[in-house]
């Protein structure tokens, strides 16, 4: 996993960015048209595609960086050097980019769980000094993290609006808020 994790941080940017420049995008393009005569060549960025990928950085983070300390620093340099790419790639090589769509977050629980069972796997296994801490105070440090975050963060979210006419209201006298309810 952790040279997995190098070639993300360090090879997948530099090769991502050099296909994305304009005179290798048009070889690119020339071979393509060479092969697959009357099929449209498209190089888009695909920011589903790209939110996935970045989720799968934190994925990797929650499960490894409990047992491979160093995978967190290459963690940290592939999705900074990733989004630094697609950040350059739309922005100053103005390539096309199609609308994202919002991927699940709710996996990523699931990733800090099996994170969370193979550090206390690993203290078992082991047979290190400190297993009985690790394998209660872990899950219970988890589910009260979860508990204060959901106390902290749940109010607030819950005391937000829902729609765009609920932001507006506010901001509207009662002429103009019955006109626009009219409308």
């Amino acid at each position: 996993m952790l040279s997995k994790m190098t070639f993300d941080a360090f090879l997948t940017p530099a090769i991502v960015l050099v296909i994305s420049l304009p005179r290798v995008l048009a070889v690119l393009q020339c071979i393509f048209n060479y092969f697959c005569p009357g099929k449209e060549f498209r190089w888009t960025w695909r920011g589903d595609v790209e939110l996935s990928y970045v989720m799968l950085f934190f994925e990797t983070a929650l499960i490894f960086t409990f047992m491979m300390p160093l995978m967190l620093l290459f963690t940290i340099i592939a999705l900074g050097l990733n989004c630094a790419v697609y950040h350059c790639a739309i922005t100053q090589l103005s390539l096309h980019e199609e609308e994202a769509v919002r991927p699940s977050f709710q996996y990523l629980y699931w990733a800090r769980a099996i994170g969370a069972a193979y550090l206390m796997w690993f203290f078992i296994d082991n047979d290190l000094h400190g297993q009985l801490l690790v394998c209660i105070g872990l899950p219970v440090s988890v589910v009260a993290g979860d508990f204060l975050a959901y106390q902290l963060l749940y109010p607030a979210v819950r005391s937000t609006p829902a729609t765009l006419s609920e932001l507006e209201i506010p901001l509207l006298d009662e002429n103009e808020c019955l006109t626009h309810n009219s409308d």
